[in-house]
């Protein structure tokens, strides 16, 4: 739920809860206020009904509003049907409903011994005719005028003081370089605690990770280069070996071409990892590549490393089947996806699977979780793929089922 919507609705809440105890509170006030303006009248009318009383001896002459009761059985002749259940308490005030009007009687001494006479104030509806006041429900339809402006201000207030941080926050985040080895822009400064303290921790994790970029590429670059130097005094000595052209080395003319292999190998990929974490470096051209004998090539040249495991490869694609992409970046793509699954797979076999849109790898699980950060032999796991995969437009998606471990490569759109 988006946050002006969660705020709207509380204000929703908040309007008709305001306003509900709004008009409680003005019918309950309402009422007290009367009941002791009317306590006080009728208080004051039995004062003077009892000085009244001490110097005349009787009662002063009731009238349609005011009315004098010497007891209760006076009281009970005009009212008995209305007073069945009313309990007396001396200068206190009863209401009492008579269907036809409204009273307000309180019962009083007039003298020692004798019982409490009675003071009455009788309303009829048609008393209010001409009353020229607000009336109740005006008076609390005014009041939730007035209290829906404060109402809007301070729900406004308080959602301008949480979605400022928030978008700042958000606008921060969206600023946040998709490059790994960019170091991040500085975080905000929130007044909310919790949206600051997230900013820290998402700035520290970028940094760290930018910085983990930046060694992760230094020491690939100066690997690079410094097998630049081996390389060429092996490849300089494998030339010299080929043109001696010697009887003796016959026996070895295998060995000396798996060498060569292995030597145009190591500079291929040297090169190729200068180039990949080289930043605005240019494209390598792409070309088509027959997948049957580079995956082939592929498989002979890891399965030799593990020949105690008994793993057996099967190949779901036609044999004609070609991929346009870089070779070496391809090759060192196939060498990682089937070292991971002879390193972590059971023995048991391997599915590999291809059409003109991706490829895919599937092994049995072993003891040991796939691994994608291994950094041995000839590439560095699952890590090279996804790069080598991003560089290029390519996705790589993994997936692990109870028995099964999959890497698909997709690189062409569907």
């Amino acid at each position: 739920m988006k946050l002006r919507r969660l705020f709207v609705g509380r204000l929703i809440v908040l309007i008709v809860l305001v306003s509900g105890l709004n008009g409680y509170a003005i019918y309950r006030l309402y009422n007290w206020g009367l009941d002791d303006s009317s306590e006080f009248y009728l208080w004051k009318d039995a004062q003077q009904a009892t000085g009244y009383y001490e110097s005349t001896g009787h009662l002063p002459a009731s009238d349609s509003f005011r009315q004098y009761f010497i007891d209760a059985q006076a009281l009970s002749a005009r009212y008995g049907q209305a007073l069945t259940k009313t309990r007396w308490v001396p200068d206190e005030a009863s209401t009492v409903d008579t269907g036809q009007a409204f009273l307000y009687i309180m019962p009083f001494e007039l003298e020692q011994g004798h019982e409490p006479a009675f003071v009455a104030h009788r309303f009829l509806p048609e008393d209010d005719a001409g009353h020229t006041g607000p009336s109740l429900t005006m008076v609390a339809l005014i009041l939730l005028l007035l209290s829906l402006p404060i109402v809007g201000v301070v729900a406004f207030a308080m959602f301008r003081s949480v979605a400022n941080p928030i978008e700042r926050l958000s606008a921060w985040a969206r600023g946040l370089s998709g490059q790994p080895g960019t170091p991040p822009q500085k975080a905000p400064v929130l007044p909310i605690d919790e949206l600051d303290a997230l900013a820290t921790q998402l700035h520290g994790a970028m940094t760290e990770l930018a910085a983990t970029h930046q060694r992760e590429q230094y020491f690939l670059q100066t690997l690079s280069h410094e097998l630049r130097t081996p390389l060429a005094v092996t490849g300089a000595t494998l030339d010299l070996l080929d043109k001696k052209r010697d009887d003796a080395l016959a026996p070895w003319k295998h060995q000396l071409d798996r060498i060569r292999r292995a030597h145009g190998d190591m500079r291929a990929m040297t090169e190729t990892l200068l180039w990949l974490w080289r930043e605005g470096s240019e494209e390598l051209p792409q070309v088509p590549v027959p997948l049957l004998p580079l995956v082939e090539q592929a498989w002979r040249d890891v399965s030799a490393r593990m020949p105690e495991q008994k793993f057996k490869l099967q190949l779901d694609f036609a044999p004609e089947l070609a991929i346009r992409a870089v070779p070496t970046l391809l090759q060192m793509t196939m060498h990682n996806l089937l070292r991971n699954a002879l390193e972590h797979g059971a023995p048991d076999l391997i599915r590999i699977s291809a059409d003109a849109i991706s490829l895919q790898v599937s092994n049995a699980i072993g003891g040991a979780e796939p691994d994608t950060t291994d950094t041995q032999g000839f590439g560095v796991g699952l890590h090279l793929v996804e790069r080598i995969a991003e560089r290029l437009g390519w996705k790589v998606q993994v997936t692990q089922a109870e028995s099964l471990f999959q890497v698909r490569l997709i690189y062409a759109s569907s």
